[in-house]
């Protein structure tokens, strides 16, 4: 599947720390699925988040990723 770039009011992502690419996040799975942010560019990502909320595990992976960046704060 394609990198799917969200913004839904959380914060946003930042550019890759290795390549400069934009990031975007990654959904597998339909009745449990599982969220990663990934570079569009190099291909870069996090690990996989789940949870029966959606929009705190795309949440996680963005943080996770801004925090690999060395520019957000991450949690």
């Amino acid at each position: 599947g394609r990198v799917k770039e969200e913004r839904t009011g959380m914060e946003e992502m930042e550019r890759c720390p290795f390549c400069g690419g934009k990031a975007g996040i990654r959904r597998y799975g339909l009745q449990y699925p599982l969220f990663h942010a990934e570079c569009e560019k190099c291909g870069a990502k996090t690990g996989y988040y789940s949870g029966y909320d959606e929009e705190l595990a795309v949440s996680h992976a963005v943080r996770a990723w801004n925090k690999r960046s060395g520019t957000g704060t991450g949690a």
